[in-house]
């Protein structure tokens, strides 16, 4: 540990040592809700990779966006995962069964202690990198074929830095788009172009890309390639803090989540509603911490946008509703999320011009308006890549990390440890 913090602090260049923190990596894997590992019925053909049914059929009806087959071995969808370390169930009631994005409260990490930030995600199995990204050795790189991908199970860093979305809050200025009434704009962070690294290789996190639970390929190998359907695992949401520390299945911090929706259709709920856990709780009722129009969605009507990946700051009073809090908070409050495919706010910004997708990330101050934070091209992301739809992105899961200084601030952290020591 004391070696971990000293790489952070001083060098911010040394690569995580082999099978670091591993544990730590908290997370849940994509089901399909029309095969039998879902819980509830929920309309046909709606799979993993096609949360609305859009491309159905043929997708789905193939079978291409498969359930994980971990889900099978003791990774259950709809708790918060490390390796075999269960955390709390999302929804109680209804104890739902599909998890679509979790975040814990990014509160102490403020725009005065971490100016700048990475981003960390995953994605899909349809989505690709752009040429010299980890994720496009991943997947092209591997020259495997579209049916020996295996990035649907890793954790990738953006290499380009972000202002910390703090200092957005506030700012925003919707209406700029009359398709979009609550569209606020393109942040002065998106379109600036950038790549990515792996953080985390699927069989790191016990997670496999050859279609066998257990069955693990190193990064860089090319595995087997699992028959139809695809049954590569998929993260589907993650956080590098875990929530669960005491493996009690109660969270020890405060953390938010999104369902997906097959399952909103069956609880009455959006898929773009935000709820929340308090510290200490074995799970939270159906209430949401910021309902979908605190974000700016569901513009076009209930269930409309579907939240895919997400991050929260909770500065404010902590807590929604259901915790004996205010919620979100406007402009105190505010969040990082990607939208799935097929949400209306999407096809309405496709439609008026503006390059979006899944791989999108978005900033809301719960003011009811959004904006864009990042592009695709900005996490090294291919926008143009023909996966299971041509073309096809999707970020699947988010979370931050400080960003590391640059080398010049580095050298005169050094320095100014040297005029200290003499």
């Amino acid at each position: 540990m004391r070696d971990q913090t000293r790489c952070r602090a001083i060098a911010w260049t040394c690569a995580l040592a082999a099978g670091t923190a591993a544990h730590a990596q908290f997370f849940s894997l994509d089901d399909n809700p029309s095969i039998p590992f879902a819980g509830p019925p929920v309309p046909p053909f709606w799979s993993a990779e096609d949360p609305y049914g859009i491309g159905t059929p043929p997708v789905a009806a193939l079978g291409i966006g498969g359930p994980s087959p971990s889900l099978a071995f003791g990774y259950i969808d709809g708790m918060i995962l490390g390796p075999a370390v269960p955390g709390p169930p999302h929804l109680v009631p209804p104890n739902g069964t599909y998890l679509n994005a979790v975040s814990p409260n990014r509160r102490p990490i403020g725009p005065d202690r971490a100016p700048k930030i990475a981003l960390d995600f995953s994605v899909d199995r349809g989505t690709q990198g752009l040429p010299g990204s980890a994720l496009f050795g991943e997947t092209v790189g591997l020259g495997a074929g579209p049916l020996g991908v295996q990035q649907s199970g890793d954790i990738y860093r953006s290499t380009l830095s972000f202002t910390h979305p703090g200092f957005f809050a506030g700012t925003l200025a919707p209406g700029i788009l009359p398709p979009v009434p609550t569209f606020g704009g393109v942040l002065p962070t998106a379109g600036i172009g950038g790549s990515n690294s792996l953080i985390f290789d699927e069989s790191v996190l016990g997670l496999t890309v050859a279609g066998a639970p257990g069955l693990l390929t190193p990064p860089g190998v090319i595995a087997p390639a699992p028959p139809f359907p695809l049954l590569h695992d998929n993260v589907d949401a993650y956080s590098n803090t875990a929530m669960d520390t005491t493996g009690d299945a109660i969270t020890d911090v405060e953390f938010f989540f999104a369902i997906a929706p097959a399952e909103s259709v069956l609880v009455g709920l959006s898929p773009s509603d935000i709820f929340d856990v308090g510290a200490g709780a074995p799970g939270s009722p159906g209430v949401p911490y910021a309902p979908a129009p605190a974000s700016g969605m569901d513009s076009f009507g209930t269930f409309s946008d579907d939240i895919d990946a997400l991050v929260v700051w909770d500065h404010g009073a902590i807590g929604g509703p259901g915790f004996g809090g205010p919620g979100a908070e406007p402009v105190r409050d505010y969040a990082l999320f990607s939208l799935g495919e097929g949400s209306a706010t999407l096809g309405a910004l496709i439609a008026a011009g503006v390059p979006v997708n899944g791989s999108t990330i978005f900033f809301t101050d719960f003011t009811g308006a959004f904006a864009i934070y990042a592009l695709d091209i900005d996490i090294g992301v291919d926008p143009f890549a023909a996966g299971f739809f041509a073309p096809y992105a999707n970020v699947d899961a988010l979370d931050i990390v400080p960003a590391p200084p640059t080398l010049g601030l580095v050298a005169l952290l050094g320095l100014a440890g040297a005029r200290r020591r003499r």
